[in-house]
């Protein structure tokens, strides 16, 4: 036991004083000088491209599918027909309906048998009266012509209700019928392209059956924000775009408007982007990065953003490592403004500033040039 210390005890020591001497003599610092330029206020978030539309088209009633017209990926216009379903018993029912409607008609435009013997009546009436006049006939056999004459003219007028109100109902089963015949031809609600096909020719599909997936032109493209980097986000601000479909391509876009609400799951909130690229290339579903500007400041000191430690950072200053409290400014994607703390030149140091105190003798190495 005792030999190993005595051979232990050394060798720490002169792994300390060793230790000692390379914070003190031969540390090195990788660092960058602070360089003068425009400063970008700018924020990240993920971005998610959508259709205006995407929706499935359904079946609006049961029936087979007697024909397809459209195939996956056909760009229809608005009212194309997109499937066609049978209508046999609907033209049946149409028919007959046809038929019953043409002979209310025929009973409408019938002279009413009431209103002949109201007709009667009233002439009875007449002689009635005057034979009253004459006393050649009691008053009791007036009255009960009179009130004859308003049952005649109460059956008369309902008559002619009930005869309308029978057109009518055929009327508006007969409207019934051809709107759910029209219905049995599906057509595109806009003007877009078939995404799937659902349901095939022979099919028999239920009413609000998915028939086709429809993506309409033109697209959406969110950009979510945390709620932190929200503020300060304005309508018409220069937004660069990196799609991972498209790792080697940037797009640009301004901002278009900003959601009315937050998501308090998430903690984010929509910004909506107008992007100048064909739909062709802004497939619904494509997700990305997003770097919105906020405003940009000329002549101002910047440094690389990951040598900024909260307010802290780290110079080399003759030779010794100096830790820097700084008011910092605009943050960018790489680079952070500096406000006071930093001045153009100065060596600041850009990793491992954990290893560093103030005070240290290192030796300064730019970053690129080891």
């Amino acid at each position: 036991m005792n030999r190993w210390l005595k051979i232990g005890i050394p060798v720490l020591v002169v792994l300390v004083a060793i230790f000692l001497l390379n914070r003190q003599f031969g540390m090195t610092a990788i660092v960058a000088p602070a360089t003068g330029g425009k400063a970008v206020n700018a924020v990240t978030g993920t971005v998610e491209v959508r259709a205006n539309a995407d929706i499935r088209v359904k079946a609006q009633h049961p029936g087979v599918i007697v024909e397809n017209r459209v195939q996956p990926g056909q760009v229809v216009e608005i009212d194309a027909v997109i499937s066609v379903q049978a209508s046999e018993d609907l033209d049946l029912q149409i028919e007959q309906a046809q038929i019953r409607l043409e002979a209310a008609r025929a009973r409408e435009a019938l002279e009413s048998t009431n209103k002949i013997d109201l007709e009667s009546i009233e002439e009875e009436i007449e002689g009635v009266a005057l034979a009253v006049q004459l006393k050649q006939a009691p008053v009791s056999q007036l009255e009960n012509l009179k009130r004859n004459k308003r049952k005649t003219e109460v059956f008369w007028k309902a008559e002619e209700i009930q005869e309308r109100e029978s057109r009518r109902l055929l009327e508006n089963q007969l409207a019934q019928l051809s709107l759910k015949k029209n219905q049995m031809i599906t057509q595109a609600p806009f003007a877009g392209t078939i995404a799937e096909i659902n349901a095939f020719k022979g099919d028999l599909v239920n009413g609000g059956q998915n028939l086709v997936r429809l993506i309409s032109h033109g697209r959406i493209v969110i950009l979510k924000l945390t709620e932190e980097d929200y503020f300060g986000v304005q309508e018409g601000q220069p937004v660069t775009l990196r799609l991972a479909s498209y790792p080697d391509r940037t797009f640009a876009g301004t901002v278009q408007r900003l959601e009315d609400v937050s998501d308090s799951n998430s903690k984010t909130r929509n910004v909506f982007v107008t992007v100048d690229a064909p739909d062709s290339i802004l497939v619904p579903g494509l997700t990305g990065e997003g770097y919105l500007v906020k405003d940009e400041r000329d002549n101002a000191v910047l440094i690389p953003r990951r040598a900024l430690i909260g307010n802290l950072v780290y110079v080399v200053d003759n030779g010794s490592v100096d830790v820097r409290r700084v008011q910092p400014g605009y943050m960018g994607l790489n680079q952070a403004e500096v406000l006071e703390g930093i001045e153009e030149g100065d060596l600041i140091i850009l990793e491992n500033q954990n290893l560093f105190k103030p005070g240290d003798r290192v030796e300064a190495v730019e970053s690129g040039k080891r």
